[in-house]
């Protein structure tokens, strides 16, 4: 399983997490990917940075095993691990940030089936775009309090302000 987080607009906070195929995968991603354009070799990348969330694309609808195997991108991320399926979903795809889930089978394993393709569609995608949009909103929360406690701290006077049930709930310096 790889997760693909792309912040546009504060590249530093994108990350990808790759789970089951150890490091060594890992830094071949990192290194040969390309960050968030992706390679021109890899189609199923291609397309799915401009599908809406919740798209779910198999790597076979687009291009056959063959076609795919003669890429550089699968002599470089998916032959030495022995993957030749994969489906990849869209969790979020706007213009503040893009995040993927792609699962990679070994051709032993097989394809995904139509219900696995429906299950991550219908059910992880949609609750994982919803878990990143609510980090997304906490964390820029979080940075405008800290930037609104700076600037009250900063006043020559005394401020405490009072929440609905008369407690304080920000108070100065």
């Amino acid at each position: 399983a790889i997760v693909q987080y792309h912040d546009h607009q504060e590249p530093e906070r994108s990350f990808v997490v790759a789970s089951g195929l150890g490091h060594d995968f890992l830094s071949a991603f990192k290194t040969h990917f390309g960050g968030t354009t992706g390679r021109d070799d890899d189609l199923l990348w291609k397309t799915v940075r401009s599908d809406r969330p919740g798209s779910v694309r198999l790597n076979v609808d687009l291009q056959s095993l063959d076609e795919a195997r003669s890429t550089e991108v699968h002599r470089i991320l998916a032959a030495p691990w022995g993957l030749d399926y994969f489906m990849t979903g869209v969790a979020l795809n706007s213009a503040e940030a893009s995040t993927y889930i792609s699962l990679g089978r070994t051709t032993d394993a097989g394809c995904f089936t139509p219900l696995e393709r429906h299950l991550l569609g219908s059910r992880l995608l949609g609750h994982f775009g919803r878990s990143i949009a609510l980090h997304r909103g906490f964390a820029s929360a979080q940075r405008q309090a800290a930037l609104y406690g700076s600037v009250l701290d900063a006043m020559p006077d005394g401020i405490v302000v009072f929440g609905a049930n008369g407690h304080a709930i920000l108070a100065n310096r």
